[in-house]
């Protein structure tokens, strides 16, 4: 297998773990909020409920993206890869930002170190693509 489709996989399989991941939030969200909003350390209230519908909208939306990401790097479409760092970028820096503001430890060992390597193999993946490309050329 050459490094063409090596970080090509990782990439497409770093964005289906995240699909699954934001799905089953979104699903949360949508199902049991009061549930979700208590695993961040907060108390439900009742007036949250502009707050569940844009949590859901959000983590819907990152589920939609990624599965477009996928779907354009299986037909060998570098918009799939710049997609799939960007969306790898966001997270990263939403988790930093969530892990210093509220100190929450688990958003910098599971979010972070995620979007980290999304990132990274987000950008092999172009590179070797672009490579690719201009040797065809």
């Amino acid at each position: 297998m050459n490094e063409r489709t090596t970080w090509k996989k990782v990439l497409t399989a770093l964005l289906v773990f995240q699909i699954l991941v934001a799905f089953s939030l979104g699903t949360l969200a949508l199902v049991n909020f009061p549930m979700l909003i208590e695993q961040f350390g907060s108390k439900f209230q009742s007036d949250m409920g502009i707050l569940r519908l844009i949590v859901a909208y959000n983590l819907f939306l990152s589920v939609s993206i990624c599965a477009w990401s996928v779907i354009w790097i299986r037909k060998g479409n570098i918009a799939g890869i710049q997609a799939g760092t960007t969306v790898g970028f966001l997270i990263f820096v939403v988790s930093m930002i969530v892990f210093i503001l509220f100190d929450r430890i688990d958003m910098f060992y599971f979010d972070s170190i995620r979007a980290f390597l999304m990132v990274v193999f987000g950008v092999l993946a172009y590179r070797e693509q672009m490579k690719h490309q201009i040797l065809i050329s």
